[in-house]
């Protein structure tokens, strides 16, 4: 079952970082800057848009030529970034996180990555002790 027969839509998300470092650089902070920043607040603005799956064109060629529009529009809205500071359309702000609501977040994150790797290294271990194996489809 693919992935247009299980959702009706996704997320399209756009990034804009508004910090600059000394030369004009922008900061862009990283996944470990974002989780392990030890009290560094990021401030990052995000467009959010909902792209309904039946708009999705199922043709290869077609399918192409939309998704270049939909990065065509992403520049654009980078742009609009770059020049006022901020997305175009309604602005909602969201409060800060507390020092308990990260904590919680990154303990969620490592129980489900101890639970991945769990399952992964169980799998490895049942395909290496099974006497018929191949790098193949099962």
């Amino acid at each position: 079952m693919g992935l247009r027969q299980t959702a009706d839509a996704f997320l399209d998300l756009t990034f804009g970082y508004p910090e600059r470092r000394a030369g004009g650089a922008k900061v862009r902070p990283s996944v470990n800057d974002l989780l392990f920043g030890f009290g560094r607040q990021w401030h990052v603005h995000v467009h959010v848009r909902v792209l309904p799956m039946a708009e999705v064109p199922e043709d290869p060629d077609d399918f192409t030529k939309w998704l270049m529009g939909v990065f065509a529009e992403k520049n654009e809205l980078l742009e609009h970034f770059e020049r006022h500071g901020c997305f175009p359309g309604e602005r909602h702000e969201l409060p800060r996180a507390s020092c308990a609501s990260l904590v919680a977040n990154l303990a969620c994150f490592v129980a489900i990555a101890l639970v991945f790797s769990a399952v992964c290294l169980a799998a490895v271990s049942a395909v290496r002790s099974s006497s018929a194996w191949s790098l193949g489809y099962w």
